[in-house]
């Protein structure tokens, strides 16, 4: 299945505005089903490629320990 990252990325800032409360990385997947791909690693991955993107956009998050 192809995932559109411009989507995820949009998407991942929804969940992490509408939340008052840090979240781990399963959280984030489990709030956005079907747009990150199978398996731990390909997952991260793919969130760390959109934590660089929203970087590049000048939005910054804070990061805690899973």
């Amino acid at each position: 299945m192809a995932f559109n990252p411009v989507e995820r990325a949009t998407n991942l800032i929804t969940v992490l505005l509408e939340t008052p409360v840090p979240l781990t990385l399963d959280q984030i997947v489990h709030a956005m089903p079907g747009q990150f791909p199978e398996g731990a690693d390909a997952c991260r991955a793919a969130f760390e490629r959109d934590k660089k993107m929203l970087r590049a956009m000048g939005r910054s998050e804070e990061h805690t320990s899973e």
